[in-house]
């Protein structure tokens, strides 16, 4: 009789450990859209200064890393039109016209994702601190700002693919060092 007190309480905590293992288990990856501030990023020192090379380097982000991509620039002296190009799949370059900033139109990006779905999520990469604050402010929507030379260095590899083929290269290189 003392024992079955003590299995009960014990067969509790089990099922609910194996509940939340469940949980887990059963989340499904939410979809990440990437939202990068184009001239913000420019701006910053050891990154790039080129608007296209920065776009060409963008392209090859996998699907498994995002499911969009959206480098967006401010307008430029004499742009009377936006110009929204889709470069494969996931990659889309906004360049805004004369006069719009990307901080407005990200901002508006991030609004209407969040009222398609309360399942989309955002990563915004920039380094202004007001875009920032904002963009937090909508949580769970944005789920985090990343700085650009952070997103250079840290994610752009890996997200590309670079530092999965650097690894692998290494291996064969390995490899067939021991080939003798």
């Amino acid at each position: 009789m003392f024992l079955l007190p003590l299995f009960q309480n014990g067969f509790v905590i089990v099922m609910a450990l194996a509940a939340s293992v469940r949980t887990i288990t059963d989340k499904k990856k939410r979809p990440i859209t990437w939202l990068i501030d184009g001239n913000n990023f420019l701006g910053q020192k050891g990154t790039l200064r080129d608007a296209e090379l920065l776009a060409e380097r963008l392209k090859p982000i996998t699907t498994e890393a995002a499911e969009q991509v959206t480098l967006i620039f401010d307008g430029r002296k004499g742009e009377t039109t936006r110009h929204d190009t889709l470069d494969g799949p996931m990659f889309r370059r906004v360049q805004l016209e004369e006069g719009k900033i990307a901080d407005d139109f990200i901002l508006e990006l991030i609004s209407e994702l969040s009222k398609a779905s309360k399942s989309n999520r955002v990563k915004l990469v920039t380094a202004d601190k007001r875009l920032r604050a904002v963009a937090l402010s909508t949580k769970p929507t944005v789920k985090s700002v990343v700085n650009p030379k952070v997103f250079w260095k840290k994610y752009l590899p890996r997200m590309s693919g670079q530092k999965k083929r650097a690894a692998e290269n290494e291996v064969a290189a390995k490899d067939s060092g021991n080939e003798d």
